[in-house]
């Protein structure tokens, strides 16, 4: 069977389209992200009031099981700044 090509970088043997598909398909299983994980921060207003959050995400089978330190420094100093822009001085 022969598809006619609409384009001309087109695949259009049956054969070579079913390798293309298999590959893709590999490369879809490959790359898919069973769940995301998170390390978060809430982000209130002066009066209290929760405005937002900052976080890292990651797919769960590529980040580390805990968190890094140095990771939960960034987020709490960046949740701090936005807690000070808001007017609030306290975490």
């Amino acid at each position: 069977m022969t598809l006619v090509a609409q384009q001309s970088c087109a695949v259009s043997q049956h054969c070579c389209l079913k390798l293309r598909l298999r590959l893709i398909c590999r490369t879809v299983l490959d790359k898919a992200i069973i769940g995301l994980d998170s390390l978060a921060a809430p982000i209130f207003d002066a009066l209290g009031a929760h405005v937002g959050s900052v976080a890292i995400t990651d797919s769960v089978q590529f980040g580390p099981e805990d968190p890094i330190c140095e990771q939960v420094g960034q987020v709490l100093e960046t949740a701090e700044k936005a807690l000070a822009k808001l007017g609030c001085h306290e975490p």
